[in-house]
């Protein structure tokens, strides 16, 4: 039987050096946008709306494609995305101050479900050698 693990090793890093490179590319772009707009440069102020969204597909991403132990971060950026998304649109009457709960919610449903569906427990329970 041949050991598949340094190719399996292999693609997890090169997973891992994409998904730095994007969000690293991801934080270098607001962060110009973001000086252009104090530096007083014209900038369509209503795209900023929107940047929630990036969280909520990146989360998304994360949390449906990503390995096992990502998957508590997709999660959670998942979680921030919908918060901002919610607060800044106004869904349902809430705004920053009102809409906190939702962490409540989503840390409730993560200790109830998640961790077992996301395959949390499991990827610990093998980097301990708890696993068979």
């Amino acid at each position: 039987m041949e050991n598949h693990e340094p190719e399996r090793d292999d693609r997890t890093e090169r997973r891992r050096s994409l998904v730095r490179l994007v969000f690293g590319v991801f934080l270098m772009v607001v962060g110009t946008l973001l000086i252009a707009d104090n530096l007083g440069f014209d900038l369509p102020i209503e795209l900023w709306s929107y940047w929630p969204f990036v969280l909520i597909a990146l989360g998304s991403v994360k949390l449906l494609l990503g390995p096992a132990e990502g998957r508590e971060g997709g999660f959670w950026l998942l979680l921030a995305g919908l918060y901002a998304a919610v607060s800044i649109h106004h869904v349902a009457g809430l705004s920053w101050g009102s809409a906190w709960p939702l962490f409540l919610l989503g840390l409730g449903f993560w200790i109830a479900v998640g961790r077992v569906a996301c395959g949390a427990r499991r990827v610990r329970l093998e980097e301990r050698g708890d696993v068979r």
